[in-house]
């Protein structure tokens, strides 16, 4: 059974994922600087100006690939007996806790990326009209599995 007390981390290679994403973010946002470079050679912006949105740029792609480390050490879940807590945050904590009780539909989803890591996001739908309570990306597909399985016998149980 997978009850436990403490928090687990999320499965190692989602952070080799979640750089990936963050490199291709950082392509495209350099790839848009270069075009706005190019595009100004009647030099309508001045040269102290493009100098500053560089800079930006550099910082944002240089801090977006530093913070994915200690974005995904902070990204934990937690499987009770009667309900799951996903914790995140660096700056703002936050803990949510879904009990079994109130869960309605349960998906488990795989873009390109995930599929080539064997990785998945569960997603979890409660009562209410709040759309996805609870949505934890970065476990195996077997994982994933497994929980979706737990949590959908206690509910046939209830």
């Amino acid at each position: 059974m997978f009850t436990s007390t403490e928090f687990n981390p999320l499965e190692k290679k989602y952070y080799r994922l979640m750089l990936i994403r963050r490199a291709l973010f950082s392509l495209v946002l350099i790839v848009a600087f270069c075009v706005f470079f190019l595009t100004n050679r009647d030099k309508e912006v001045s040269g102290v100006v493009f100098l500053g949105i560089g800079l930006g740029v550099l910082l944002i792609v240089i801090g977006n690939l530093l913070l994915a480390k200690v974005f995904f050490k902070r990204k934990m879940y937690s499987l009770h007996d009667t309900n799951l807590a996903y914790k995140k945050g660096w700056l703002v904590s936050h803990l949510t806790v879904v009990p079994f009780s109130r869960i309605q539909h349960i998906e488990i989803d795989e873009g390109p990326l995930e599929r080539f890591f064997n990785l998945a996001t569960l997603s979890i739908y409660t009562a209410g009209d709040s759309g996805k309570d609870l949505k934890i990306s970065g476990l195996t597909k077997e994982k994933s599995q497994e929980i979706k399985e737990l949590i959908t016998a206690y509910i046939k149980d209830e």
